[in-house]
């Protein structure tokens, strides 16, 4: 495991990136997976960069496409949902996921069961994205209501997460 906490008990990695891409359904989804395009960004400018294996989710999700261009801030987590959790508490979840999109400042909510089971994945079931007007309104979503609501009928059903967040404005370098 090349997970380690970091100061707040979250996890940390040396390195991570993200890659966002949306297709129509997934048949789109599996036909871009094998392009050489997808082939060669993967193996000339993802592979060579990480510090660890990569991970991947790929999930469907309903509602409008991500608009990174106007973005400033991007809350990606991926987790492990137990398998004993009910599809009456995934609701839940999912209701709780939604109720993010209330508050001041957040543009977008994703939740979506992971479609690729490969190694990849590193054993994480479900994605969720978020993205928000500003670093401060995500900062301040934190200690609101709607995010306890999700954390109190999440994180019981959770066995692994990490959380990954960026300003897709910001260029990467290596």
């Amino acid at each position: 495991d090349s997970r380690e906490n970091g100061p707040d008990g979250h996890y940390k990695r040396s390195t991570l990136a993200g890659l966002y891409s949306r297709f129509d359904d997934e048949a789109a989804l599996g036909v871009y997976a094998v392009s050489d395009e997808h082939v060669k960004v993967v193996n000339e400018l993802i592979k060579p960069n990480l510090a660890g294996p990569p991970l991947a989710m790929d999930f469907m999700s309903e509602g409008p496409d991500l608009d990174l261009k106007s973005t400033t801030f991007v809350h990606m987590v991926v987790f492990a949902l137990k398998e004993e959790t009910s599809s009456e508490q995934y609701q839940a979840i999912e209701a709780a996921a939604k109720g993010i999109e209330a508050f001041e400042g957040c543009l977008s909510v994703t939740l979506g069961v992971n479609l690729a089971f490969n190694e990849r994945n590193q054993g994480f079931t479900h994605g969720y994205v978020s993205t928000f007007d500003s670093k401060e309104s995500f900062d301040n979503h934190l200690a609101g209501p709607e995010h306890r609501v999700l954390m109190d009928n999440l994180m019981s059903h959770v066995s692994d997460w990490v959380a990954f967040d960026f300003n897709p404005q910001e260029s990467f370098s290596t």
